[in-house]
């Protein structure tokens, strides 16, 4: 109740009626709402936080029920659409190499912002190495 008060918190006059051994608490103002009223900056940046954690699984197979989160937490929140995807899948049959190491590292430099230094093997050919700045993965 004192945070509900407090200006950290939403700053609403709450009445505490006494009944007997009971006591209840109300608004003050009948029509004040704490869903009403918009997030501070702190709350901005813990949801802005939590949404960007959410858009890195988008796309993944198992991760379909985030995006409705997502979309929720964008609607309430009155955040612009500033996160970027990380991943991206199309349906494939065929796809394998999931249970690999490599998906893990690929997201983790994505993430990470880190570059990747790779050797690539190309049949018939002699082994490249290359060094890349990964954005997205497909």
């Amino acid at each position: 109740m004192k945070f509900m008060e407090s200006g950290e918190g939403y700053r609403m006059i709450i009445d505490a009626i006494r009944d007997g051994h009971k006591m209840y608490y109300r608004y003050h103002d009948r029509n004040d709402s704490i869903s009403e009223r918009p997030f501070n900056q702190e709350e901005q940046n813990i949801v802005a936080d939590a949404l960007m954690l959410l858009k890195r699984f988008e796309g993944v197979p198992q991760f379909e029920w985030l995006m409705d989160i997502d979309k929720k937490l964008y609607s309430t929140s009155q955040l612009g659409n500033n996160v970027r995807s990380v991943v991206s899948f199309q349906h494939n049959p065929y796809l394998r190499g999931m249970d690999k190491d490599y998906y893990k590292q690929i997201f983790d430099a994505i993430v990470n912002k880190q570059a990747l230094e790779i050797c690539y093997h190309s049949f018939g050919k002699d082994t490249k190495e290359l060094v890349v700045s990964p954005y997205h993965l497909k």
